[in-house]
């Protein structure tokens, strides 16, 4: 067996060389290495701990705003907020709620019963805000914004007490107050 025809157990070996693509993407990681090597080591960018730091800054104005009963009232009492919510209930809530609130899949939102909350300001705030997955309602802080969130949240707690034509029959707790 001569080494000139590089044959081996019946299997002949071809020196072909690699393909171009081939050879230029391995240069380039090489090249990469190399530059984030340098980047690394002289500190151009932050480091971990710098990186922590400004996502702990960040971290106040992520978290949002936790509304007291208080604070809903004063904007509940605005009377532009029911109509502007009027508009959002339409358009997001109808299907489920009916269009006077008196429950078609959702819960009639004009009686004295209460599935989630005590019907409170705070309590239906949260419930449009993160929704009842488990009851198939969505959390609508994903799709309308805070003034939107506050305004159909004012539309809903203006429903308790009316009597709509055909409501659903109760359901939850009832709240009296």
């Amino acid at each position: 067996m001569s080494s000139d025809n590089h044959n081996y157990d019946g299997i002949e070996e071809h020196d072909n060389p690699l393909p171009n693509w081939w050879v230029a993407t391995f240069i380039g990681t090489i090249i990469f290495a190399g530059i984030y090597s340098l980047h690394s080591l002289t500190h151009a960018g932050p480091t971990l701990l710098e990186e922590y730091e400004m996502e702990m800054k960040a971290l106040p104005h992520k978290i949002e705003k936790l509304w007291t009963e208080e604070d809903l009232s004063t904007f509940f009492s605005e009377p532009d907020k029911f109509s502007e919510g009027k508009v959002v209930f339409a358009a997001k809530c109808f299907a489920c709620h009916g269009s006077e609130g008196q429950g078609i899949i959702g819960p009639n939102l004009t009686d004295k019963y209460w599935i989630h909350g005590k019907g409170q300001r705070k309590d239906i705030f949260q419930v449009v805000q993160k929704g009842i997955i488990a009851n198939g309602m969505p959390a609508w802080s994903e799709v309308l914004n805070e003034k939107e969130l506050l305004s159909v949240s004012a539309f809903t707690f203006s429903l308790k007490g009316k009597t709509p034509a055909n409501p659903k029959s109760p359901q939850g707790i009832e709240i009296t107050e």
